[in-house]
């Protein structure tokens, strides 16, 4: 049976995520053995891991805990920069860096005719805060609308099995910024669609301060398909 092997640095497979997400996502040796998804798919993880030597001959990987790998291939992550490549934003203007095309709060570049959304500009790289952004510039550059990327609140989704969708605050964040907050949760092992599905790993969590809606956090399949601005 073919295999794949995970290295992560972090010691949380979807780390920044809320933590009660987590118990239905598989990070830890201990919740592999239980049969979770990524173990059933023939993937097992290393995280809190580094590795320091590549033995391109023996075809080995050791890591920084001491354990040894086997592999026949290597898929190396080293992150994303921006493809402007050949569009000539040096003539028109326009400032970028390999990170990101410079834009302010409006999306406007440091030339005003020109707008970026998305990714290229984002430092939330999620696909909401693309739709978001994008409908935000094409309003500002066609209408004049004016809009602001502060006065949005984006969702967001870590497109895992089952999926983490999460709006607003989160029980951490409110807890780092003193913050006191309520929170309403449903198991969907109580909901009879989910049921019904067999789709019961999940939840759905609503968070409140003096009875004002905060923040949402939906762990389902499909759960960010209705986290939608």
């Amino acid at each position: 049976m073919n295999s794949v092997c995970q290295l992560g640095r972090c010691k949380d497979l979807i780390a920044g995520q809320v933590g009660d997400a987590c118990q239905y996502i598989p990070v830890t040796s201990a919740q592999r053995k239980t049969g979770l998804n990524s173990h059933e798919r023939g993937v097992q993880l290393h995280l809190g891991v580094k590795p320091i030597k590549v033995d391109g001959g023996q075809k080995r990987l050791t890591l920084s805990d001491g354990a040894e790998l086997a592999y026949d291939a290597l898929l190396i992550a080293t992150g994303r920069k921006v493809h402007v490549d050949g569009m000539g934003l040096e003539a028109a203007g326009v400032k970028f860096s390999a990170a990101a095309v410079e834009a302010d709060d409006h999306l406007r570049t440091a030339n005003h005719a020109v707008y970026a959304a998305g990714d290229v500009a984002r430092l939330e790289k999620y696909t909401h805060a693309a739709h978001t952004t994008g409908e935000l510039a094409v309003a500002n550059a066609l209408d004049g609308a004016g809009k602001r990327v502060a006065d949005l609140v984006i969702p967001r989704c870590t497109y895992t099995d089952p999926e983490v969708a999460q709006v607003g605050i989160t029980p951490q964040e409110a807890a780092k910024q003193g913050i006191a907050i309520n929170t309403h949760r449903l198991e969907l092992a109580k909901v009879e669609r989910a049921v019904i599905d067999g789709e019961t790993d999940g939840f759905a969590a609503l968070h409140t301060h003096n009875g004002i809606t905060v923040g949402a956090t939906f762990v389902a399949a499909h759960a960010g398909s209705p986290c939608r601005c």
